[in-house]
């Protein structure tokens, strides 16, 4: 199959799957509890996939990639068919390029904060393990990392979600982005199997700093108006985020680890006043 076919379908699962089930799950979330449903969803995802990377290594290893691509697409349809039983929810969304630039004019430090923290989750999640891959060729250090990843965060999420309800949630990411700053340079810097592995515990697990209360945050902030069109807005800054590091990385494809410096750098953007 053609990897640009791949990519279409990829962008189609994106806007008819994750997009609304965001939309959904900011209006069905409690304002004054948004944390801890945040830490929840995420580490009830998490507790579910946790072994999924290992899993996923090993069955590309038994059977190739062909045996896991339908492995995983099963599962998908699977799980898709449950939304069938959500109730239908039918709000107004007129959202277009002149109402995109007004959000960003009217959500000018949200916007960028969003972009560079959208830049590094790209490089975890993206690029970290095919560095991982590339510095080892084993596919089975790509799925120990994802799983490594998973254990590092899945206990700690929720307890940070009610920690994020009952006090500042800005201060909670400025500390998340003060760990994933060392986190990275240590990654430029610090060489071998076993401290990629200790460094990918550290970064799933302080990650959760950074990532479960600015997430509560903007599904707070969906909610002070039209909730589809602020998402939609969100998922605009996740296309311009991942366009940014996709072009970092062609441009940095002979020394990968350089990116890991822009990663630093990002992060230390959440540190903005």
């Amino acid at each position: 199959m053609p990897l640009w076919l791949v990519a279409i379908f990829s962008a189609l699962q994106t806007a008819f799957y994750y997009m609304p089930f965001n939309i959904m799950f900011a209006r069905a979330a409690r304002e004054e509890k948004m944390g801890e449903s945040v830490g929840r969803l995420y580490s009830y995802s998490q507790l579910a996939c946790m072994a999924a990377p290992l899993f996923g290594g090993l069955a590309a290893i038994a059977g190739g990639f062909p045996v896991l691509i339908v492995i995983s697409g099963s599962i998908f349809f699977a799980a898709s068919f449950l939304f069938f039983f959500i109730p239908n929810d039918q709000a107004a969304i007129g959202f277009d390029f002149r109402k995109a630039v007004a959000m960003f004019k009217k959500h000018t430090r949200y916007a960028f904060i969003q972009i560079f923290y959208f830049f590094q989750k790209t490089l975890e999640d993206v690029i970290w393990p095919v560095f991982i891959y590339l510095a080892f060729g084993s596919i089975f250090s790509v799925g120990m990392a994802g799983a490594l990843i998973g254990l590092g965060g899945c206990l700690f999420m929720v307890l940070v979600g009610k920690r994020a309800d009952a006090g500042n949630k800005n201060f909670l990411f400025k500390i998340g982005g003060i760990f994933l700053v060392a986190i990275w340079l240590l990654r430029f810097f610090i060489k071998g199997e076993f401290n990629y592995y200790i460094l990918t515990v550290c970064a799933g697990f302080f990650g959760i700093l950074a990532s479960v209360p600015f997430e509560a945050y903007t599904f707070n902030k969906s909610k002070k108006g039209n909730t589809a069109e602020f998402m939609i807005f969100r998922e605009s800054l996740l296309l311009a985020s991942r366009l940014l590091a996709f072009g970092l990385v062609f441009a940095l494809a002979s020394r990968l680890d350089y990116t890991f410096i822009a990663a630093a750098i990002s992060c230390l953007l959440f540190l903005l006043p």
